[in-house]
């Protein structure tokens, strides 16, 4: 069985440490103590005291990130959580980061990445963002916490709050860094000379005759790396603007991010450019509007990094040094290797060496980023959002929401006639390709919030609706063949060509629908005991009829020990939390209709008279029971404040994910093209989260020191039908296989 090794391991546990210093004239705090004002944090539509949260949350504040150096700003969460894990999987500039709460939640079908949300918008991520318009974080990990976004939530949400206008005259603020990066060791690999020696060793110890007549001609030879790396740049420009009156606010915003890759930076690079804007309006003491706006345009180059068969990476390793790079002397190569009309060359005229002995796959880097030139992918995103918010009967307000995100990308590419080896060439013709691809989202939401206090009891009500389209999406793609030019500035859609050259084609996509009602119901009493009871239904056209609809409810508790009467005042545990709570969540992260079987063409058969009939078949098996899937999460926490300055938490969680979607492999004699879709099994993560604080002035100066620790154990439960495992569809080299075992981790 060939697995990761991270997944080979019933256990992983990660440590992270932080720790700022400042230096600054601060004032003398003179508030008293029951005045200072406490810290809120968002809990999804709305906000709740962070000393009454009963939930799994972690807040990053602005203030603990504005100074880190990310080129995503979702790089910045890293070691800010216990239980969160961000990855860069590769060095490609603009490079996403894989985010995980508390873990893989499911082995089915979906991303397992958390539900992102932006001053209430859900976004796919959060790379359009200006890193310094970011005024908050909240990662909401446990079931009690997430329950409020229902079957978009089982692997966790995470709420970006961004930065608003401010009351006050106009202010300018900038943000911006330089850095670069270079390729800090390189693989220790054999010189020309030493090459040579080897080969002629291996050719003589099989009775045959040397292959290099004198391998000390070839000195150092050529060192692969070297023509691939060099130094990547990074360089960001952040602009806000903001200001307002007692009537408006506004917060305008313009970045720049530029980054070049270490290796070969002119075919490997990545540029943004984004622009947001938001206000708001009190157009009387009871009402106010709002909106948010934001643009963001990215053009990205890559290269093949991960590739383990061609691309400039594999070639660098494998080809030989005893091939020049570029061809200056001709006694060093056979020339017969070089007479291709399409080989390619240096600006000089001189061809790029071609190796004879290692080929396949693996090319010249300095030719085969020849051929790559000028390819790219771009993207424009707008995302919108307005809003209305009334008050009413001094307890009640009520907003009404309408978000909108509209994304265009594609991609440009030109395909030259090249010849890099003998078994890496197109002599038979050029091509110039591009493809625009489109998508339209939108949600409405209204809620509707009743907050009161009655002596010692205070009390919080919402009750909420939405409705939400997704993938109203469409695109082309369109290609060009024979064009008369052989290089990528000039390729052009323009050309005059005859139709059979073109090749034109289209398609839509399939709108998805869901529906949601949701309440929560927020309850204390003196600030000593505390209850959070939530409780959603979402409706998802993904389903059958009979499983359109699936409920999600959620509860969790706490209570604030150190402000019961018999608490002592002490200087060791200054105050402890008790929390603990227990949430139902979903996911239907599958594409549209797979319970179903359609009719499709192509099955087409000979009747006796050997004439082609066109046929039909079905296109998988049926599944009208195929239902959501189900992660239910229990949550017991204590959070304590230790010596006036240390703060320390531990949560420990059992997370279950039960009736996993995914596809399952049937026999090839059943006869339909694609593999049906089922429930076919149940997955448990738990773990032990623990956090620790320190932060203290020292009259002008200050020190805060964080760290965290997390541990998760994960472990395939149930498959379908009661089998042990299943292989994956996905079958890895060498002919080994993965798959999902009962009682290991996945």
């Amino acid at each position: 069985m060939n697995v990761k090794i991270s997944r080979s391991l019933g256990l992983v546990a990660v440590l992270y440490f932080t720790a700022n210093f400042s230096a600054q004239n601060t004032k003398k705090d003179t508030l008293p103590k029951e005045q200072k004002i406490e810290e809120v944090v968002m809990i999804g539509y709305g906000t709740q005291k962070k000393s009454n949260v009963t939930g799994a949350i972690a807040s990053i504040k602005a203030s603990d990130i504005e100074n880190i150096p990310a080129g995503k700003p979702e790089q910045v969460l890293q070691g800010r959580a216990a239980g969160v894990s961000v990855v860069t999987n590769s060095g490609q500039p603009g490079a996403a980061a894989t985010v995980r709460v508390r873990g893989i939640t499911s082995f089915g079908a979906g991303s397992n990445s958390p539900l992102w949300v932006v001053d209430g918008i859900v976004v796919d991520n959060i790379g359009w963002l200006n890193q310094s318009d970011i005024e908050s974080i909240e990662v909401l990990k446990d079931g009690a916490s997430s329950a409020i976004y229902g079957v978009s939530a089982a692997k966790g949400v995470i709420l970006v709050t961004t930065k608003k206008g401010k009351k006050g005259r106009l202010t300018l603020s900038y943000n911006g860094f330089y850095g670069f990066s270079h390729a800090s060791k390189k693989l220790d690999l054999l010189d020309a000379t030493q090459y040579a020696k080897i080969i002629n060793e291996g050719f003589i110890n099989d009775g045959g005759t040397p292959r290099y007549a004198n391998p000390e001609s070839f000195g150092k030879g050529t060192d692969w790396q070297d023509t691939i790396f060099g130094t990547g740049e990074k360089t960001s420009h952040e602009v806000s603007i903001t200001g307002g009156n007692d009537k408006s606010t506004y917060y305008t915003s313009f970045g720049y991010f530029d980054q070049t890759g270490i290796v070969m930076s002119d075919i490997s690079n990545y540029k943004r450019i984004n622009a947001r804007f938001n206000s708001t309006h009190k157009v009387t003491d009871y009402l106010t509007l709002g909106q948010t706006f934001a643009y963001t345009h990215v053009k990205s180059q890559g290269i093949s990094a991960n590739e383990e068969f061609g691309g400039p990476l594999a070639s660098a390793v494998n080809l030989d040094p005893t091939t020049p790079a570029v061809v200056t002397d001709w006694s060093m190569v056979d020339p017969s290797g070089y007479t291709n009309p399409y080989i390619i060359r240096d600006p000089n005229g001189n061809p790029y060496g071609i190796s004879q002995y290692v080929n396949n796959e693996m090319t010249n880097p300095l030719a085969f980023r020849y051929i790559q030139q000028g390819n790219h992918n771009w993207s424009d995103d707008f995302v919108g959002n307005v809003f209305a918010e009334l008050k009413f009967l001094k307890s009640f307000t009520f907003k009404t929401s309408l978000n909108g995100k509209k994304s265009y990308w594609g991609s440009r590419s030109f395909s030259p006639k090249y010849y890099l080896s003998p078994n890496y060439s197109n002599t038979s013709f050029n091509s110039l390709n591009k493809v625009d691809e489109n998508k339209f989202e939108w949600s409405m939401e209204n809620t509707l919030t009743y907050q009161n206090k009655f002596g010692d009891h205070n009390l919080n009500v919402l009750v909420g609706q939405g409705v939400y389209r997704y993938n109203i999406s469409g695109g082309t793609s369109l290609t060009y063949s024979n064009l008369p030019i052989d290089n990528w500035q000039d390729a052009s859609f323009n050309f005059n060509i005859p139709q059979d050259d073109i090749t034109a084609t289209g398609w839509d996509g399939i709108q998805t629908r869901k529906a949601s009602y949701f309440g929560r119901i927020i309850y204390d009493y003196a600030d000593k005991y505390l209850f959070t009871g939530t409780i959603r239904r979402d409706g998802s056209s993904k389903f059958a009829t009979n499983q359109h609809w699936g409920t999600f409810p959620s509860m969790s508790l706490g209570w604030n020990v150190n402000k019961e009467n018999f608490w002592p005042e002490n200087k060791v545990i200054n105050t402890l939390k008790l929390r603990g709570g227990y949430g139902v969540l979903g996911n239907d992260e599958m594409e549209n209709f797979r319970f179903a079987s359609f009719m499709v063409s192509g099955s087409n058969y000979t009747n006796s008279g050997n004439n082609i009939i066109i046929g039909y078949a079905p296109s998988t098996l049926e599944n009208p029971n195929l239902k959501w899937e189900e992660t239910s999460q229990l949550n017991i926490a204590a959070d304590f404040k230790l010596f006036n300055n240390f703060t320390f938490t531990a949560d420990w969680y059992k997370k279950k994910t039960t009736d996993i979607l995914r596809q399952v492999n049937i026999p090839g004699y059943i006869g339909v093209p694609n593999l049906p879709w089922s429930n076919v099994g149940d997955m448990q993560n738990s773990g032990l989260e623990l956090e620790l604080g320190y932060k203290k002035n020292f009259g002008d100066f200050g020190i805060s020191v964080n760290g965290n620790f997390a541990t998760i154990k994960n472990k395939v439960l149930r498959l379908e039908d009661d089998i042990e495992y299943f292989n994956l569809a996905s079958f890895q080299t060498m002919g080994a296989v993965s798959r999902v075992a009962v009682g290991q981790p996945y």
